[in-house]
This record gives C-alpha cells, structure tokens and sequence, in this order.
C-alpha cells in the first residue's frame, strides 16, 4: 500500500471519531441544557436511536450538572472545558468527562490528568473538587474516577 493511501485512511478515521465524538459531546450537552424544557416531543432529546439511548442511559441523567464549563485561571495562564460539572454543594463538586474509547483502560490516566488540571484551576477559586470520573460509553456506560492529581 503506497503511503498516500494509509494517510488518506488515517486521515478519514480522525475525522470520523472527531464527529462521533462531538455527536456524543452535543447530544449530552443538548440533554443537561434542556431537560426541563422537554415537550412530549422530546426536542431535549437527540433523535438518533443510538444517541438517544446513550442519553437516557447515563447515570447521572437527573442529577445538578452543568454542561460544558468554560474555566479559566487568567493570573496562572490556564483555561479549559468541563464536559460536565456535577454540583454536590456549596462550592463542592465532581468533574466529569465523556469518552468513547474502545481502549479507554489505556489512555485513562491521561484524561485524569486533564481533569484534574481543571479542578486545579476551580480550586484555586476555592472550590472543593470531590474526584474525577472519566464516563466511557461503548454500548452502556463505564465509569473510572479519580481523586484529583498533584500537577506538575
């Protein structure tokens, strides 16, 4: 196979987890947003079957979450989004993230390490970050948490 070709496949496989995972991204996003502005139409719901069913299955479904966080840290030079921040009390929470990873058990400490940058920048305005959960989702969910990590 000429070099071109496998390019060509890789580059193809990128953009195809890329849109999947915004899919999933926007579907979750769509879900914590609207919920409570839900019609017996389910607009709150995405209408693929696939997205739906990963939506109406998450765990946290009916808990206080807010989707895609922005924070940011102007005087340590640090910003970044929360996929979803579960409010557990005054100014206590977990971060939380979605993945769709066939090999998630591999790059899992990764993504604790992203979270936990996040919750570094929360902490610093004084909340307190319970852990981190990294929530997969292959054909049900799988969570793996974290206590937050040192960061270096």
């Amino acid at each position: 196979m000429d070099q071109q070709t496998i390019k060509d496949m890789w580059s193809h496989n990128s953009s195809t987890s890329l849109a999947f995972g915004n899919a999933i991204h926007n579907a979750m996003e769509q879900w914590f947003k609207f919920k409570d502005s839900g019609t017996e139409k389910e607009y709150h719901l995405p209408k693929h079957p696939y997205l739906q069913n990963m939506v109406q299955s998450f765990p946290l479904k009916d808990k206080e979450c807010i989707p895609e966080v922005l924070v940011s840290d102007v005087k340590n030079a640090r910003v970044g989004r929360i996929d979803l921040l579960e409010i557990t009390g005054d100014k206590k929470c977990i971060l939380h993230d979605y993945k769709s990873d066939g090999k998630i058990e591999e790059t899992v400490e990764g993504h604790f390490k992203q979270l936990s940058f996040y919750a570094h920048i929360l902490i610093e305005f004084g909340w307190e970050v319970e852990k981190v959960v990294i929530w997969n989702y292959l054909d049900e969910w799988k969570s793996f948490d974290s206590p937050v990590l040192e960061l270096k």
